[in-house]
């Protein structure tokens, strides 16, 4: 599902950690640089 979280789009998703699902947010698109730093993503990892 995609949201907006602090002014940056993200989908919602899991991933998995020692056998457990854990609530993740995977950025999407942001405005500018300064907002998706101030929502706390610190790096840009494009998906396949």
């Amino acid at each position: 599902m995609k949201i907006w979280y602090k002014g940056v789009l993200c989908n919602t998703d899991t991933y998995r950690y020692m056998g457990e699902d854990k609530p993740a947010l995977y950025y999407i698109y942001s405005p500018d640089q300064e907002t998706m730093l101030k929502a706390g993503f610190v790096e840009d990892h494009p998906c396949l």
